[in-house]
């Protein structure tokens, strides 16, 4: 594939510049009470009139081959960026300042290991409304989707035989009606060439067109692969292998038939990164006098080195370029027709660590501009190269022959971290056409930075599951705080993990400035708890406090810092409560501790992880800010428990909290009420006899209800003391092994809207309704479609006789429900889509807040890590409901 570009580039429109904003406001927004209702620029997913999916919190798996950005020139549209997280592929997009995850594709039945958007034929566009996107898992299943600005299709899936490692896909004709996909896998690279059927120049289904092509690699594995498309048309497949070696192999598309043409050698050690990127002249080189085809490589290794190597393919069998190079062997008929070589054109060297990953940035530069290469190490470090002098310079000074590359690339920008914890960046790419890059770390975190260095947006996510979330109490020592516009959402939601971290996750409000308009994104905050424990539960205090449970026999109580709450909170509203200007001003947690501690000025300069003041109060939090100066001071804890603790409820004026731990006899089954004002045990309250899996208190707090591993619900009730500031707790009322029992573990337990009826659901598929009193079940168990591992209640419906009710199952689905006491009924109303559950993984939590008369919000989490947020409106989901 040899030529120029028909379209004026110059020309076209320029993205909005990403420049620092000047005269923007941004804060938190609850700070100033800006609710759901206001108008902002605030892109959201709907699939339904009652439902929108607000945010969507994933991590980014530990592959370098996990990210990759759309390659297309500036139309007003912004890039997609696609990554793997947990089992979904996820798509996010850049605007107006602002990085979000909009759309996610299920239908991976084991973790994505790898993504990778597929070029158009001529390079980067300018109308490509429509991409086509490769996705690879663990399990050697490879998927190819048809993007759309607001659609996706699944066109076509084959597996390979082991996990996936690499994958890459090109078209073999200006057409763009045939396509070979490879895939490198363990001990094997498999290649599919497939058909395309286009529909008004989209792609609307796939078919194989010959059977696959295994290539078996017996003395290495391959790490990493490309492949590029020649005159021919003859594609080059790019492998780097353990070896160090990078094989180039020939594959002729319509034989579907692979020749190894040569083996470049350099590396030390192990390959495991290269991008290719197409050559073209720039518009004031003649095209006649640039001569063949010309592909530049970059290769990264465990060397720490970068190799960059230029492969040219020439017509005529005598004809050599000038400088020295590798003569690689061509099949018949092209060997006497043309000469395939390849030269190194630089070694660069300025990385401390392994090379992860490299990216050219996309094609076509401007006039007599310079390719740039970007990369990324282990060293918490990313660079951009180029060269000294443009592409094909030389044949615009010298009117013809051979073109001579640069042979000088330096290095113009360094993105990263200096300290912390991190351990660097595992994939690199270029975001907002050529202004901005991304750096990919090890847990998952994606962070942004302009070209001129400045940090931006980061995406973040939990890198496990998500065992717990738990709404922001909007009390402060034991009194209700008086907002200042009354805010439909809390001022914050609290997720804890088995990736060992407390994430603060909140709205993030910025006013408008230049070209982009005020924006409201959900956003992590903070970062509260860096654990050694996997975490299990956590549950709100009031606006500053939370107890969380690790895998640990101890249960944390944390108090946040007063730089936080200047950031949350309005003077006012500090001022009004002594206890807010009482906090410590930052937390430090030494190396190998795990308690964060209150820290002084000077140990604030420790190296020790500290809360520090923000240094960009434009944007959230960056990456490296969450994870070293966002930490929550510990202040107590929790001794009394035989095993790891497992479950938390908080009482509703704040006075107790109640926990347990994992237990196998009725002797460690047993709940401690613990008293806020001095973190003494209160009360022991024994009875199940298995772990204790949820508790809930009502909103008077005279009654507890829990249920239990052992099939078995318990409730407890105050008993004379109860105007008392730390009542006491007897045995009321406890389910009865039977036919009115549940068969299964019953996972969740929730109290209804007027707090007379507490409801039960369980891993037997029922939901069941019991009397808050008497104990009876007040109507039929409701059998829904699949095991519950979560529940949660929410109010009543406006203008209907049932109350709100969420159910989330075991395959990780999620069901919206209507449930109706007085009809004894529950109606389904919605099933989320399969792209907003949890991707075949269990629901772990689902929890519901009122934000008005019409709408609740709703959080999910799972074993995928991801966390959603939804807003919901059960009135106009009851519309489609008949039965209630």
């Amino acid at each position: 594939m040899s030529g120029v570009f028909d379209v004026d580039f110059a020309e076209l429109p320029q993205p909005c510049p990403m420049t620092q904003p000047r005269g923007r406001r941004a804060f938190i927004a609850y700070k100033e009470g800006l609710g759901h209702a206001q108008n902002y620029s605030d892109p959201v997913t709907t699939k339904n009139s009652g439902v929108v999916c607000e945010y969507t919190a994933a991590a980014i798996n530990p592959n370098s081959s996990c990210i990759s950005v759309q390659h297309f020139h500036h139309n007003g549209r912004p890039q997609m960026l696609a990554f793997g997280g947990s089992r979904a592929v996820c798509l996010a997009q850049a605007v107006n300042n602002d990085i979000r995850v909009f759309r996610t594709l299920s239908g991976h039945k084991e973790t994505v290991s790898c993504v990778m958007w597929i070029d158009s034929f001529k390079g980067p566009t300018i109308t490509r409304f429509h991409s086509l996107l490769i996705s690879a898992s663990t399990d050697g299943e490879v998927k190819l989707w048809d993007i759309g600005e607001d659609s996706q299709r699944e066109l076509i899936s084959f597996n390979v035989t082991t996990s996936v490692i690499s994958v890459h896909g090109c078209y073999t004709d200006a057409s763009e009606t045939q396509l070979i996909v490879c895939a490198a896998s363990q001990d094997s690279i498999t290649g599919s060439i497939l058909k395309l059927t286009l529909s008004n120049g989209v792609a609307s289904a796939a078919e194989t067109m010959s059977e696959q092509f295994c290539i078996k690699l017996e003395s290495s594995s391959c790490l990493t692969l490309r492949l590029a498309c020649l005159t021919g048309p003859l594609v080059l497949l790019f492998a780097g292998m353990t070896t160090g070696c990078l094989e180039v192999r020939l594959v002729k598309p319509g034989e579907a038939s692979v020749f190894l043409a040569g083996t470049l050698k350099g590396h030390v050690d192990w390959l495991n990164c290269l991008d290719c990127v197409q050559m073209y002249p720039s518009k004031e080189v003649d095209a006649s006098q640039v001569e063949g085809d010309h592909i530049l490589l970059a290769t990264g290794s465990l060397d720490k080195q970068i190799r960059i190597w230029h492969v040219q393919l020439l017509e005529g069998k005598d004809r050599l370029p000038s400088e020295k190079g590798q003569l690689l062997e061509l099949p018949t008929p092209y060997r006497g027709t043309h000469r395939l070589i390849a030269r190194l054109e630089s070694v660069l060297s300025a990385h401390d660590n392994w090379v992860t990953d490299v990216a050219w940035s996309p094609v076509p530069w401007t006039p007599m501009s310079c390719p740039q290469l970007l990369s990324s190490s282990r060293d918490k470090s990313l660079v951009i190269w180029a060269p000294s002098q443009p592409l094909f310079s030389s044949v615009a000074a010298n009117g013809g022959g051979d073109e001579e590359a640069p042979d000088i690339w330096l290095e113009q920008a360094r993105f990263g971290t200096v300290g912390g914890a991190s351990i660097g960046y595992l994939g690199c790419a270029w975001g907002h056409y050529n202004s901005e890059v991304y750096g990919h770390g090890f847990w998952g975190d994606l962070s942004t930075w302009s070209t001129n260095s400045e940090p931006r947006i980061t995406l973040t996510g939990h890198f496990k599951s998500v065992t717990s979330l738990s709404w922001c109490r909007e009390t402060i020592d034991g009194v209700s705080l008086e907002s200042p516009s009354c805010p439909a959402y809390p001022p914050y939601l609290l997720t804890a993990s088995q990736d060992s971290t407390v994430r603060l996750h909140g709205l993030f409000y910025t006013g408008g400035s230049g070209c982009s308009p005020p924006v409201r994104m959900w956003r992590e905050l903070a970062r509260p708890q860096v654990h050694g424990y996997e975490m299990n539960d956590i549950v709100s205090l009031d606006v500053v406090h939370y107890v969380s449970a690790g895998d640990e026999k101890v249960g944390r109580v944390f108090s946040a810092t007063s730089g936080f709450v200047k950031s949350l909170l309005s003077d006012a509203t500090i001022a009004a409560h002594p206890g807010l200007q009482t906090l410590p001003t930052s937390a430090v947690q030494q190396a190998l501790g795990l308690s964060n501690q209150a820290a002084v000025e000077e140990e604030e300069e420790s190296s020790g992880e500290s809360n520090a003041p923000l240094t960009n109060p434009l944007y959230p939090p960056t990456e490296s800010v969450l994870a070293e100066s966002t930490l929550w001071t510990e202040t107590n804890k929790l001794y009394g428990h035989s095993y790891e603790v497992f479950s938390l409820a908080a009482h509703p004026k704040g006075c107790l909290v109640a926990s347990a731990c994992k237990a196998a006899k009725q002797e460690f089954a047993r709940i401690l009420l613990w008293r806020t004002d001095n973190w003494h045990i209160h009360q022991h309250l024994s009875f199940h006899r298995l772990t204790v899996s949820n508790m809930r208190f009502d909103s008077t707090g005279d009654r507890l209800v829990s249920v239990s591993r052992d099939r078995m619900w318990a409730l407890w009730k105050v008993d004379g003391s109860a105007g008392d500031d730390f009542p006491t707790f007897q045995l009321h009322k406890h389910s009865q092994p039977g036919k009115n029992a549940h068969s299964r573990i019953i996972w969740a337990c929730a109290w209804s809207p007027d707090y007379r009826t507490f409801l039960t659901a369980s891993r037997d598929k029922q939901i069941m309704a019991w009397d808050g009193e008497s104990g009876e079940r007040v109507a039929p168990p409701w059998v829904l479609s699949e095991a519950i591992t979560a529940f949660d209640v929410g109010s009543d419906i406006s203008g209907h006789n049932a109350f709100f009710a969420t159910a989330g199952f075991e395959t990780g689905g999620i069901e919206l429900l209507a449930i109706s006491l007085t009809s004894g009924t529950c109606q389904s109303l919605w099933k989320m889509p399969a792209d907003w559950t949890h991707m075949g993984l269990p629901v772990r939590c689902l929890t519901l807040h009122s934000l008005d008369s019409e709408s609740v919000a709703l959080a999910s989490g799972g074993d995928d890590g991801i966390v959603r947020i939804f807003r919901i409106s059960p009135s106009s989901l009851m519309e489609s409901a008949t039965s209630i």
